[in-house]
């Protein structure tokens, strides 16, 4: 009879814990996606850009939704040709995001740095030298306030010099929330 009891107790009560289990996920997922999941991607293999026409470094971008806000930050290493090319960086997105800012960090040589933001989608914010087979460390950090047009946010490049090869080195990353 104690058997029977306990499985009837069991069979009553495991619905009713289910349903508990499955509210308590629901709560932890919305908390996690109200705090801000990130997304971290990573250049898998060296890119390289020998035009002046910016191009997507492949492995840095990723799908951003309508009405929706981000933040990146991304830690690059690159090398250059010659030190008499400069590597050029921009953004791209969405058509007209509410708000879009970021800065690039770019060391020239070794002990030599140049800052400097921008507001707008493929434009140039970087200097015009490079450390050749010195590689050097890169950051960008920037927000998107997307408008109402889902696509792609996009880290972008270009050799500041027509047929003289920059090259973003694996391993360089960006983490997006």
């Amino acid at each position: 009879m104690r058997k029977v009891l306990v499985v009837v107790v069991i069979l009553i009560l495991l619905p009713i814990l289910s349903v508990i289990c499955q509210e308590l996920l629901g709560v932890i997922g919305r908390r996690a996606q109200a705090q801000g999941s990130s997304t971290v991607l990573r250049v898998t293999a060296d890119r390289q850009n020998t035009t002046t026409t910016f191009s997507n470094v492949t492995d840095l971008t990723t799908p951003v939704l309508a009405n929706t806000s981000y933040t990146f930050n991304c830690k690059l290493a690159y090398t250059t040709a010659v030190t008499t090319t400069g590597l050029q960086l921009a953004i791209n997105g969405p058509t007209t995001p509410v708000a879009m800012r970021y800065s690039v960090v770019t060391a020239t040589t070794a002990t030599a740095v140049h800052h400097a933001s921008q507001n707008a989608y493929d434009t140039v914010v970087n200097p015009a030298t490079g450390g050749a087979a010195l590689a050097l460390p890169v950051w960008i950090s920037g927000t998107l306030e997307n408008g109402n047009n889902s696509g792609t946010l996009a880290i972008r490049f270009r050799s500041e010099v027509a047929a003289s090869a920059v090259n973003i080195l694996r391993g360089s990353y960006c983490r997006v929330q």
